[in-house]
């Protein structure tokens, strides 16, 4: 709710993976929903990754939209030239 709310911040300070328990591969994505939306590329497909490793019997997570994010996501390079505001 948090990130839909655009407050990306406070979603990540009340998203702790260590506390998630079962919830773990759900805590990740989320947190990359919210450095998505902070900007920080690198950091989401840390996070998405982190969802798919959490669950790797494939019980509780829907794989394919989280591997839909993170692969949707612009190369690392391109990334770091958009935050920065650069132009090419």
């Amino acid at each position: 709710v948090l990130v839909e709310q655009s407050k990306p911040d406070e979603a990540l300070a009340v998203l702790d993976p260590s506390q998630a328990g079962a919830f773990t591969p759900h805590f990740h994505d989320i947190r990359g929903d919210a450095l998505v939306a902070k900007g920080d590329i690198a950091g989401a497909r840390r996070a998405y990754d982190a969802a798919l490793a959490a669950d790797p019997e494939q019980k509780s997570l829907d794989r394919e939209y989280v591997t839909l994010k993170r692969d949707s996501l612009p190369p690392a390079a391109a990334a770091t030239t958009a935050t920065k505001g650069a132009t090419p």
